[in-house]
Protein backbone atom coordinates (compact mmCIF):
# COMPACT_ATOMS: atom_id res chain seq x y z
CA UNK A 1 0.00 0.00 0.00
CA UNK A 2 2.82 2.40 0.82
CA UNK A 3 4.86 1.24 -2.05
CA UNK A 4 1.79 2.02 -4.54
CA UNK A 5 1.29 5.47 -2.67
CA UNK A 6 4.24 6.35 -3.12
CA UNK A 7 4.52 5.21 -7.17
CA UNK A 8 2.02 7.49 -7.37
CA UNK A 9 3.12 10.41 -5.95
CA UNK A 10 6.31 10.05 -8.09
CA UNK A 11 4.40 9.60 -10.98
CA UNK A 12 2.35 12.97 -10.28
CA UNK A 13 6.24 15.19 -9.56
CA UNK A 14 7.15 13.66 -13.17
CA UNK A 15 4.06 15.15 -14.77
CA UNK A 16 4.05 18.35 -13.10
CA UNK A 17 7.57 19.12 -13.99
CA UNK A 18 6.87 17.67 -17.45
CA UNK A 19 4.22 20.66 -17.77
CA UNK A 20 6.38 23.55 -16.26
CA UNK A 21 8.83 22.72 -19.27
CA UNK A 22 6.49 22.80 -22.02
CA UNK A 23 5.36 26.30 -20.76
CA UNK A 24 8.82 26.87 -20.60
CA UNK A 25 9.50 26.01 -23.88
CA UNK A 26 6.33 27.02 -25.67
CA UNK A 27 3.68 24.94 -26.67
CA UNK A 28 4.75 21.39 -28.31
CA UNK A 29 7.95 21.54 -27.25
CA UNK A 30 8.66 18.80 -24.71
CA UNK A 31 12.52 19.68 -24.00
CA UNK A 32 13.83 18.97 -20.51
CA UNK A 33 13.34 22.34 -18.42
CA UNK A 34 17.43 22.88 -17.66
CA UNK A 35 17.57 23.43 -21.41
CA UNK A 36 14.85 26.13 -21.82
CA UNK A 37 17.69 29.13 -21.44
CA UNK A 38 20.59 27.12 -23.50
CA UNK A 39 20.99 29.28 -26.44
CA UNK A 40 20.54 26.94 -30.16
CA UNK A 41 23.44 27.54 -32.26
CA UNK A 42 21.48 25.62 -34.98
CA UNK A 43 19.05 26.44 -36.95
CA UNK A 44 17.33 29.69 -38.93
CA UNK A 45 17.52 32.02 -36.64
CA UNK A 46 21.18 31.43 -36.15
CA UNK A 47 22.14 31.80 -39.69
CA UNK A 48 20.12 34.72 -40.23
CA UNK A 49 21.77 36.70 -37.64
CA UNK A 50 25.30 35.34 -38.47
CA UNK A 51 24.43 36.70 -42.52
CA UNK A 52 23.17 40.00 -41.08
CA UNK A 53 26.29 40.86 -39.19
CA UNK A 54 28.46 40.04 -41.99
CA UNK A 55 25.93 42.22 -43.58
CA UNK A 56 26.46 44.78 -40.82
CA UNK A 57 30.48 44.97 -41.21
CA UNK A 58 30.22 45.35 -45.23
CA UNK A 59 27.97 47.94 -45.05
CA UNK A 60 30.24 49.27 -42.41
CA UNK A 61 33.51 48.74 -44.50
CA UNK A 62 32.03 50.35 -47.25
CA UNK A 63 31.01 53.05 -45.66
CA UNK A 64 33.96 53.74 -44.53
CA UNK A 65 36.11 53.19 -47.71
CA UNK A 66 33.92 55.43 -49.46
CA UNK A 67 34.45 57.95 -46.65
CA UNK A 68 38.14 57.77 -47.79
CA UNK A 69 37.50 58.08 -51.09
CA UNK A 70 35.83 61.16 -50.88
CA UNK A 71 38.85 62.77 -48.33
CA UNK A 72 41.41 61.47 -51.05
CA UNK A 73 39.32 63.08 -53.60
CA UNK A 74 38.86 66.41 -52.44
CA UNK A 75 42.89 66.44 -51.76
CA UNK A 76 43.48 65.72 -55.15
CA UNK A 77 41.25 67.98 -56.46
CA UNK A 78 42.75 71.18 -54.26
CA UNK A 79 46.50 69.49 -55.24
CA UNK A 80 45.29 69.91 -59.06
CA UNK A 81 43.88 73.34 -59.19
CA UNK A 82 47.24 74.54 -56.92
CA UNK A 83 49.62 73.05 -59.63
CA UNK A 84 47.50 74.74 -62.23
CA UNK A 85 47.92 77.62 -60.71
CA UNK A 86 51.90 76.88 -59.98
CA UNK A 87 52.19 76.05 -63.60
CA UNK A 88 50.34 79.18 -64.77
CA UNK A 89 52.85 81.22 -62.57
CA UNK A 90 55.74 79.49 -64.45
CA UNK A 91 54.60 79.65 -68.02
CA UNK A 92 53.66 83.46 -67.53
CA UNK A 93 49.73 82.05 -68.73
CA UNK A 94 46.76 82.17 -66.85
CA UNK A 95 45.49 78.28 -67.26
CA UNK A 96 41.77 77.65 -66.50
CA UNK A 97 41.59 74.90 -64.44
CA UNK A 98 40.78 71.89 -66.04
CA UNK A 99 37.53 69.24 -65.09
CA UNK A 100 38.83 66.73 -62.29
CA UNK A 101 37.09 62.83 -63.26
CA UNK A 102 37.69 59.79 -61.17
CA UNK A 103 36.49 57.40 -63.55
CA UNK A 104 39.76 56.15 -64.71
CA UNK A 105 39.82 52.11 -64.44
CA UNK A 106 42.20 49.67 -65.51
CA UNK A 107 46.38 49.37 -64.29
CA UNK A 108 46.37 53.54 -65.42
CA UNK A 109 46.66 55.79 -63.03
CA UNK A 110 45.77 58.95 -64.64
CA UNK A 111 45.30 60.31 -68.04
CA UNK A 112 45.00 63.38 -69.84
CA UNK A 113 42.02 63.51 -71.95
CA UNK A 114 41.58 66.23 -74.88
CA UNK A 115 37.72 66.51 -76.58
CA UNK A 116 36.90 67.17 -79.75
CA UNK A 117 36.26 70.41 -79.27
CA UNK A 118 39.49 71.06 -77.51
CA UNK A 119 38.50 70.89 -73.64
CA UNK A 120 41.01 68.92 -71.52
CA UNK A 121 39.91 67.24 -68.55
CA UNK A 122 42.10 65.16 -66.17
CA UNK A 123 40.64 61.62 -65.16
CA UNK A 124 42.33 59.81 -61.96
CA UNK A 125 42.46 56.31 -61.14
CA UNK A 126 40.30 56.15 -57.83
CA UNK A 127 41.19 52.35 -57.56
CA UNK A 128 44.95 53.62 -57.50
CA UNK A 129 44.27 56.80 -55.48
CA UNK A 130 42.88 54.96 -52.53
CA UNK A 131 46.11 52.07 -52.58
CA UNK A 132 48.42 54.68 -52.33
CA UNK A 133 46.90 58.11 -51.50
CA UNK A 134 49.83 60.23 -50.43
CA UNK A 135 52.14 58.38 -52.82
CA UNK A 136 49.55 58.59 -55.51
CA UNK A 137 49.12 62.47 -54.64
CA UNK A 138 52.66 63.17 -54.67
CA UNK A 139 53.53 62.27 -57.93
CA UNK A 140 50.53 61.43 -60.61
CA UNK A 141 48.86 64.91 -59.73
CA UNK A 142 51.86 66.75 -60.85
CA UNK A 143 52.45 64.15 -63.61
CA UNK A 144 49.26 64.89 -65.38
CA UNK A 145 49.28 68.92 -64.40
CA UNK A 146 52.10 68.72 -66.28
CA UNK A 147 50.86 67.28 -69.28
CA UNK A 148 47.86 69.90 -68.92
CA UNK A 149 49.84 72.42 -68.90
CA UNK A 150 52.28 71.64 -71.66
CA UNK A 151 49.31 71.22 -74.33
CA UNK A 152 48.15 74.29 -73.23
CA UNK A 153 51.15 76.20 -73.79
CA UNK A 154 52.96 74.15 -76.74
CA UNK A 155 49.81 72.40 -78.64
CA UNK A 156 49.94 69.01 -79.62
CA UNK A 157 52.97 68.63 -81.88
CA UNK A 158 55.04 68.28 -78.54
CA UNK A 159 55.79 64.43 -77.78
CA UNK A 160 54.19 63.23 -74.91
CA UNK A 161 57.06 62.76 -72.38
CA UNK A 162 58.88 65.45 -73.96
CA UNK A 163 61.39 68.26 -72.73
CA UNK A 164 58.53 70.53 -72.30
CA UNK A 165 57.05 67.94 -69.78
CA UNK A 166 59.63 66.55 -68.00
CA UNK A 167 60.65 70.51 -67.45
CA UNK A 168 56.94 71.44 -65.90
CA UNK A 169 57.08 68.43 -63.96
CA UNK A 170 60.27 68.54 -62.25
CA UNK A 171 59.20 72.58 -61.60
CA UNK A 172 56.18 71.22 -60.18
CA UNK A 173 57.81 68.84 -57.52
CA UNK A 174 57.04 65.54 -59.94
CA UNK A 175 59.18 62.34 -60.98
CA UNK A 176 60.21 62.82 -64.66
CA UNK A 177 58.97 59.03 -64.93
CA UNK A 178 57.08 57.96 -67.89
CA UNK A 179 55.51 55.36 -65.71
CA UNK A 180 54.04 54.96 -62.62
CA UNK A 181 55.57 51.60 -60.38
CA UNK A 182 52.31 51.28 -58.49
CA UNK A 183 51.33 47.63 -57.33
CA UNK A 184 48.14 46.82 -60.02
CA UNK A 185 47.34 43.25 -58.86
CA UNK A 186 43.80 42.62 -59.12
CA UNK A 187 43.00 45.72 -61.32
CA UNK A 188 42.02 44.90 -64.82
CA UNK A 189 44.39 45.76 -67.76
CA UNK A 190 42.26 47.39 -70.70
CA UNK A 191 43.59 45.69 -74.14
CA UNK A 192 43.99 47.70 -76.96
CA UNK A 193 43.70 46.60 -80.73
CA UNK A 194 46.39 48.46 -83.11
CA UNK A 195 45.56 49.18 -86.94
CA UNK A 196 48.51 49.67 -89.50
CA UNK A 197 48.01 52.86 -91.44
CA UNK A 198 50.56 54.41 -93.88
CA UNK A 199 51.96 57.75 -95.07
CA UNK A 200 54.41 58.51 -97.73
CA UNK A 201 57.62 58.35 -95.50
CA UNK A 202 56.55 54.77 -93.34
CA UNK A 203 53.98 53.13 -91.56
CA UNK A 204 52.55 53.92 -88.52
CA UNK A 205 50.52 52.07 -85.67
CA UNK A 206 46.96 53.66 -84.14
CA UNK A 207 45.02 52.86 -81.50
CA UNK A 208 41.43 51.55 -82.00
CA UNK A 209 40.21 54.61 -80.50
CA UNK A 210 41.85 57.40 -82.94
CA UNK A 211 40.64 54.26 -85.80
CA UNK A 212 37.11 55.06 -85.07
CA UNK A 213 37.87 58.41 -84.80
CA UNK A 214 38.85 58.39 -88.42
CA UNK A 215 36.10 56.47 -89.56
CA UNK A 216 33.93 59.33 -87.87
CA UNK A 217 35.57 61.76 -90.18
CA UNK A 218 38.89 62.82 -88.10
CA UNK A 219 42.37 63.21 -90.12
CA UNK A 220 45.78 62.59 -89.01
CA UNK A 221 48.73 63.91 -90.46
CA UNK A 222 51.83 62.57 -89.92
CA UNK A 223 54.53 64.54 -88.26
CA UNK A 224 57.50 64.31 -91.00
CA UNK A 225 55.79 64.56 -94.11
CA UNK A 226 52.73 66.40 -93.07
CA UNK A 227 50.54 64.28 -95.16
CA UNK A 228 46.99 62.34 -94.40
CA UNK A 229 47.45 59.13 -92.66
CA UNK A 230 45.68 56.36 -95.08
CA UNK A 231 44.29 53.19 -94.22
CA UNK A 232 46.69 49.63 -94.13
CA UNK A 233 46.04 46.16 -92.92
CA UNK A 234 45.48 45.85 -89.33
CA UNK A 235 47.46 44.30 -87.01
CA UNK A 236 46.12 41.27 -85.32
CA UNK A 237 47.48 41.60 -81.96
CA UNK A 238 46.58 43.09 -78.84
CA UNK A 239 48.87 45.16 -76.21
CA UNK A 240 48.41 46.62 -72.93
CA UNK A 241 47.91 50.72 -72.80
CA UNK A 242 50.74 52.17 -71.30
Amino acid sequence: MQASALGFVIQGLRRISFCIGAVRNGPGVSKPLRCAHRPSTVGPSGIEYHLERQSNHQMKRNDTQQARLKLWRERVIAHTQTLVAKAGHLTGRKLPLPAVHFDLRGQTAGQLRIEPGGQARIRYNAALLLRYEENFVARTVPHEVAHYAAFLCYGRRIKPHGPEWQQLVQALGGDRARCHEYDTEGLRARRTRWFAYHCRCGEHALSSIRHNRICRGTRYLCRRCGEPLRAGPALHCSTPDP
